[in-house]
């Protein structure tokens, strides 16, 4: 079927060409309302065919599918915030957990630890360095108070003893001896509470990271040996014979300070030494340390002891000790002067035959013309070579 060439070219309202070549419109009736989808064919005979039909099925199925889609859209939301509040929940719970053991931590309560089965592996990993976070800061307190009791108890112990005599002298009338004796007493017991607040201060200073210490390279040789003088008087009242066979090793670090660790070594040897016995210093070098040893053949430590002896106010013999007017500082201070050196300290003991202290400090090398300690000069690529007479920084 054609169209005539006298059929005319009518203009229809929506009218669009659809891809097969066809004149289509959408059309709304009336009375009904009802919306139609027409298409138009022009005809023989200068006749136009206009063929429609109805599209309110295919709107309410549209319509419905709409209906559909957001209500999917709305249970999806739904679902994702649900779920997501529960996985939000199910993560913050742990870190909730940690924020409450945290927050009850208080220096009357050190014991509380974070619970690490309940934690994912990430957050498992931050529980187990908190928990060794909290484990340190619960051994410092515990140390913090240990020593504050310890050193209460020193300090009480010469001011019992000096307000029992003053007490005593004043309660009536005596003689000039018994006066004498009483302040001889109360003389001692200050001279014991000035040792024990000097040695606290020096603690306290290097605690505080403010030791002053006077980097200055020396020979260790004339150090021991003067120490070994100084002690001599000690020595000679307990029939104790000092051998020094210290040989030429520079060091670089503080006299004073070092020559404060090696009188306390010799005195303690000495202290705790048999009548008639004997102390050895020694000195060598191994690699880049040099290495002090103070030898005694008095009565040993037992193995059980040995790891505490550098800790503060421990003593191996209570009663001895405070008989001596020692106080269990003495090798504390040690350790921490040395190490403030970058040097090491040990010590050796067989019961009942000797006890050997062992202190090793680095060596002093000569760079550039200025000698300093082999640790402070060393760095990435650097490898010190000590020789005899000479140091110095080669690099590799």
């Amino acid at each position: 079927m054609q169209k005539s060439e006298s059929a005319p070219e009518i203009a229809y309202p929506n009218q669009h060409i659809t891809a097969e070549g066809l004149p289509v419109r959408t059309v709304r009736s009336r009375p009904s309302n009802a919306i139609y989808r027409e298409v138009i064919h022009a005809g023989m005979f200068d006749l136009n065919l206009l063929v429609g039909r109805s599209l309110e099925k295919d709107l309410a199925a549209h319509h419905r599918s709409g209906l559909l889609l957001a209500a999917s859209g709305l249970v999806v939301l739904a679902a994702g915030v649900l779920g997501g509040g529960w996985v939000t929940a199910r993560a913050v719970r742990p870190i909730a957990g940690m924020t409450a053991t945290a927050e009850s931590i208080s220096a009357q309560n050190l014991s509380e630890r974070i619970n690490i089965k309940e934690t994912d592996s990430e957050l498992g990993q931050l529980a187990t360095v908190l928990n060794g976070t909290f484990d340190r800061l619960q051994a410092a307190f515990e140390r913090q108070s240990q020593f504050t009791a310890d050193a209460s108890h020193e300090l009480r112990t010469p001011l019992s003893v000096i307000a029992a005599h003053t007490e005593l002298a004043l309660s009536r009338p005596r003689s000039n001896e018994d006066y004498r004796a009483a302040i001889e007493t109360c003389r001692r017991a200050s001279q014991r509470m000035k040792s024990l607040i000097d040695a606290l201060l020096v603690l306290a200073r290097f605690d505080a990271g403010t030791p002053s210490l006077k980097q200055a390279p020396f020979d260790i040789e004339p150090l021991l040996r003067d120490c070994a003088e100084l002690v001599e008087p000690l020595a000679a009242a307990k029939q104790v014979q000092i051998h020094c066979e210290a040989t030429p090793c520079k060091v670089c670090g503080d006299w004073d300070r070092l020559s404060q660790v090696i009188t306390n070594l010799l005195t303690n040897s000495i202290r705790y030494n048999r009548e008639g016995g004997q102390v050895q210093i020694t000195t060598r070098t191994e690699g880049l340390q040099a290495v002090i040893s103070v030898m005694d053949t008095g009565v040993g430590i037992a193995e059980d002891q040995l790891a505490q002896i550098f800790d503060r106010f421990y003593q191996v013999d209570k009663a001895r000790s405070r008989a001596e007017g020692s106080c269990g500082l003495g090798l504390s201070i040690c350790k921490t002067i040395v190490e403030a050196h970058g040097g090491t300290i040990v010590a050796k003991s067989q019961f009942d035959v000797g006890t050997t202290i062992e202190v090793r400090l680095p060596l002093a090398v000569e760079v550039m013309g200025k000698e300093k300690p082999v640790l402070a000069v060393m760095g990435p690529g650097e490898k010190a070579n000590v020789m005899p007479g000479k140091s110095f920084v080669e690099k590799l």
